[in-house]
């Protein structure tokens, strides 16, 4: 590694020698320049982000290391970095305790990524509840916006909101419990799940709030994705069970709700539907459909339907909802007026929806205003925008669709260059998770580094301050780490911003089979 990398060598003198210093092994040399894996840049990472990050977002950041980074020795990153971990604590109590509270407070973080103290072979602490008690929500202000909400319901939403209050709060044995709300985009879905998630919570009851993906969820108050609430499993069959256990957080949680809203549901197999009705019905003891609870799908069947990897239609459609016996249980709600649109687009928003319905006839043909006058759509759409001066709120509404990550990457490049500044490349770390050593030689570095496989970062990131990122996973939606998240106006970082500085990133695969 050490002759693939330093040029100009005419001695093993010389391939020792780092910076001046000669090092006693030649794998000293490498550990010196970053070649071999290590936990170097997990310390590196926690020392930068200490200069400018409160104690709280270092132990986020800590925990975000231990899900998703390959750390080698977890002990030795929490032991280098104690001060700066539980700094508030030590202030607020003294030297001996805060540690355990900080250690208190990463077990809660860590619960996120299915892991723990003990799995990571940190000090195991009584965990105080001064650190695991969460927010409330505030009654009085939820019922301030619950009246808010309400005054601007139309007359299908309002009812809607008032079915479902009615089953929330009436115990009658003939109200339905489950129900799916049906309606196409801009009919105001998530303004209903917004009003019931106020008013119920106005009332000092529970609801959980999830939705199919983690973008949905960031659109609900307090909304997280159904495979993070329910434990839902990866691989799903027509016998799976949710990795939730009786007796926990969780499951109380669940059992205190009273209406479970999930979003997108069109999106999600069956599979997943009918292991949330094992766990409602084992953690309830109840026979009834999800246990007894009311609980509220909504989405728009015309969209996205689950996805089936090489699957065929047949196979797509058989694994949604309405295919199931299942979807007999649920008692339909629909909104068809469109809230979203302008009188003036109405219309075509409606001959959409006759598309979709097969209502339009055999022949379609597109509106004059849909092709495009200028080829070039990155002249096109971004032309007439000062970069030096435009916000995110500005960026979000205009988006070029491509058909493959590699067209992807070059209208990418080229937005990049009209936008100022010094451009910063960002190059991955690649390395193969092979236990035949025959593999390393097989696939070499450089060929790793040409390949973008979905789901990965290419190996070359080029970045500029002020453009917008896509994160791949999810890592805090409650913290605002996720795809969709867009800093309010008002909401400010008081501290000074880090440097920019150049750094190496981790490009990861997922072994299924070894559970890596």
């Amino acid at each position: 590694m050490l002759l693939l990398r330093k040029s100009g060598a005419i001695s093993f003198d010389d391939i020792l020698t780092v910076n001046g210093l000669r090092c006693i092994t030649f794998q000293q040399a490498c550990q010196e320049y970053g070649l071999l894996r290590g936990d170097q840049q997990w310390h590196d990472a926690l020392n930068e982000a200490a200069q400018f990050q409160s104690p709280r977002q270092l132990r986020m950041l800590f925990a975000m290391i231990c899900g998703f980074g390959e750390v080698e020795d977890v002990p030795d990153l929490w032991v280098q970095h104690q001060v700066s971990l539980c700094e508030d604590f030590v202030h607020r109590y003294s030297e001996q305790t805060g540690p355990h509270y900080a250690l208190a407070d990463i077990e809660e973080l860590l619960t996120s990524y299915n892991l723990s103290l003990q799995k990571l072979h940190l000090p195991t602490v009584d965990l105080p509840a001064s650190v695991l008690e969460r927010a409330n929500f505030d009654v009085v202000e939820e019922q301030a916006k619950a009246n808010s909400y309400t005054m601007q319901l139309n007359s299908e939403q309002r009812n809607v909101v008032e079915i479902l209050l009615s089953a929330v709060y009436n115990n009658s044995a003939d109200t339905p419990k489950c129900y799916f709300l049906d309606g196409p985009a801009g009919t105001g879905k998530t303004f209903v799940y917004s009003t019931l998630l106020h008013t119920i919570r106005g009332r000092g009851d529970d609801v959980i709030p999830v939705a199919s993906t983690g973008i949905a969820a960031t659109l609900l108050i307090g909304g997280r994705t159904a495979h993070s609430v329910f434990k839902i499993p990866i691989d799903l069959n027509a016998t799976s069970t949710c990795n939730l256990k009786p007796n926990t957080k969780e499951a109380d949680m669940l059992l205190k709700t009273k209406l479970i809203v999930w979003d997108e549901a069109p999106m999600t197999h069956v599979h997943a539907f009918l292991a949330v009705d094992r766990l409602l019905q084992d953690l309830t003891k109840c026979k009834e459909p999800f246990g007894g609870k009311v609980i509220l799908l909504g989405g728009d069947f015309r969209q996205v339907l689950p996805v089936i990897l090489r699957g065929s239609r047949t196979l797509t459609v058989a694994s949604s909802l309405k295919k199931h016996a299942l979807w007999l249980k649920f008692h339909k709600l629909y909104l068809t007026k469109n809230m979203r649109a302008l009188e003036s687009e109405r219309d075509f928003g409606a001959w959409l929806l006759d598309i979709g319905e097969k209502k339009s006839g055999s022949t379609i043909q597109l509106p004059l205003q849909c092709y495009p006058s200028i080829q070039d759509p990155v002249h096109q759409l971004y032309s007439d925008i000062d970069f030096s001066s435009v916000t995110p709120q500005e960026l979000k509404g205009r988006a070029i669709l491509t058909v493959n990550n590699e067209r992807s990457m070059e209208i990418n490049n080229k937005v990049l260059e009209f936008m100022p500044g010094n451009e910063t490349v960002y190059k991955a770390v690649d390395m193969i998770m092979s236990e035949d050593p025959q593999d390393q030689l097989t696939f070499p570095e450089e060929f790793l580094n040409s390949l973008t496989p979905t789901g990965l970062p290419p190996y070359e990131l080029k970045l500029k301050i002020g453009c917008i990122v896509m994160l791949l996973r999810n890592l805090a939606p409650s913290k605002g780490l996720c795809n969709g998240r867009i800093q309010p106006e008002g909401e400010k970082n008081n501290k000074p911003r880090a440097p920019f500085k150049q750094v190496k990133s981790l490009r990861m695969s997922y072994d299924g089979e070894k559970g890596r």
